[in-house]
């Protein structure tokens, strides 16, 4: 029997303003993130800014007080080209209502990411073929 492969690589986005705000190259970045594996994004973001870290557990379920000690580190560092930056999975939770009215007075943006599949095209062919021949 054939197997076929497929590679998958994250390609990242546009970065996104929290309440709009457009997007501006920032020399500081406090990154906030709940994942479990952070240094690609942190590679990413180090190209173009110098990267703080707030990193919690994967899937971390975001508090006010997380949002307050985020805001305090920021605040140690932070000049008017700094910005808190998140992934889009991140936003996901952080966009609960309570939790979003607290990220209005900071530079909240997350980062926009797209998965790329090279060979899935073969890969979603053959499972479509196989279940038609199996039902």
């Amino acid at each position: 029997e054939n197997q076929l492969f497929g590679f998958s690589r994250i390609k990242y986005g546009e970065i996104i303003g929290f309440h709009g705000a457009p997007f501006h190259l920032p020399n500081k970045v406090l990154l906030v993130t709940g994942i479990a594996q952070v240094q690609p994004f942190v590679e990413h973001v180090s190209r173009f800014a110098v990267v703080e870290q707030f990193n919690f557990p994967d899937h971390h379920a975001y508090t006010a007080s997380d949002i307050q000690k985020i805001h305090d580190l920021f605040d140690t560092f932070a000049d008017a080209n700094s910005i808190i930056l998140t992934t889009e999975k991140d936003f996901m939770r952080l966009s609960n209502p309570k939790l979003f009215a607290l990220t209005q007075r900071y530079p909240w943006y997350y980062q926009g990411i797209t998965v790329e599949v090279k060979g899935g095209e073969q890969i979603i062919k053959k499972i479509k073929t196989d279940v038609r021949a199996n039902s």
